[in-house]
């Protein structure tokens, strides 16, 4: 499991606009990356050869939740930028989260749906 973020809320600066995620949001995408890691590992090992990419995407959830963990909590805090890798990858998550996890996206992470929707297209 991830390294637990538990220091207010934190600030997404996505495109020009804000999104402002409570700690419990960011635990609920902490622990949805950690399942959608695991799962890309496991299909990775029954797809046998398919290693090396499944392993980059498992180091690319890595990286995105050491950001999230590492970032410095609270509304007055500097907004953590979003960029198109980091934008692509949460997308992912949540999506992974409304789909697959059928878990219930919280009013916070309906904002960051939209707002990555948004500021990168798919």
């Amino acid at each position: 499991m991830s390294a637990i973020r538990t220091t207010g809320p934190l600030v997404l600066r996505i495109g020009r606009r804000e999104v402002i995620l409570l700690a419990g949001d960011v635990r609920l995408l902490l622990d949805a990356a950690d399942v959608l890691a695991d799962a890309i590992a496991n299909e990775a090992d029954r797809a046998h050869g398919r290693w090396d990419a499944s392993a980059h995407a498992v180091a690319e959830l890595d990286a995105l939740k050491g950001a999230l963990t590492r970032a410095p909590g609270g509304v007055l805090a500097p907004a953590v930028e979003v960029d198109a890798a980091a934008a692509r990858l949460l997308q992912r998550v949540t999506a992974d989260m409304a789909g697959y996890q059928r878990s219930e996206l919280t009013p916070g992470l309906h904002d960051l749906r939209h707002a990555l929707a948004n500021a990168f297209p798919l």
